[in-house]
């Protein structure tokens, strides 16, 4: 185990308190959202730390937000966990580490966003900056690929594409506005915003 997720562990072995916060308001849960929580080929232990969090100690208040307003599922679905290109990873775990995650991203969306789901993940709530959930997507750089199916996913959990943000402006619309050519993610958005939802497992 990487000596971070294992100093984490000893620590809560001892009596830790897994909800405390530090100065901007963020829990153990809160940093490893914002690590690259749902990347692959990597990150196994990293993410059964997360679930066996959310199991001990979250399952009432997993849609607290930290000091700057973000929540658990935001912090995972901004640009997969890094809003900070510049911020070195906490809980890296070495590329040689024998439980590499072998699996593509499409599973391991799934098991964190179904264990986020079963946490009570409030996934209609406005997030930091006004909008939704669809908006964090849509902005997104990760592979089209992926974010059509996130996208699916959060409109089937009850999240209206036509919904505006803070600035009137819709999922769609922010997408294409950042011009990341992801033409195919575009066509879908549209497709959501008139009702034409696709089950996200496809």
């Amino acid at each position: 185990m990487a000596e971070p997720l294992g100093c984490v562990q000893d620590l809560l072995r001892a009596g830790a308190d897994p909800r405390a916060k530090d100065g901007e308001g963020n829990t153990a849960l809160h940093y490893l959202a914002d690590d690259d929580l749902t990347g692959i080929w990597y990150a196994t232990e990293k993410r059964e730390m997360f679930y066996g969090l959310l199991k001990i100690a979250f399952c009432d208040d997993i849609n607290i937000p930290n000091n700057a307003g973000k929540t658990v599922a935001e912090l995972i679905l901004d640009d997969n966990g890094r809003m900070d290109d510049g911020k070195v990873s906490t809980f890296r775990i070495s590329d040689t580490d024998p439980d590499q995650d072998y699996r593509g991203w499409r599973d391991v969306d799934a098991e964190v966003l179904n264990a986020l789901d079963a946490a009570g993940a409030d996934w209609k709530a406005k997030r930091s900056e006004g909008g939704n959930l669809l908006h964090i997507v849509a902005r997104s750089g990760l592979d089209q690929d992926r974010l059509i199916w996130r996208s699916r996913y959060l409109v089937q959990k009850g999240i209206d594409a036509n919904e505006p943000d803070a600035d009137g402006w819709t999922a769609k619309r922010i997408a294409e506005h950042y011009k990341l050519n992801k033409f195919r993610f575009y066509v879908e958005l549209g497709r959501l915003e008139k009702g034409e939802v696709e089950e996200y497992y496809q």
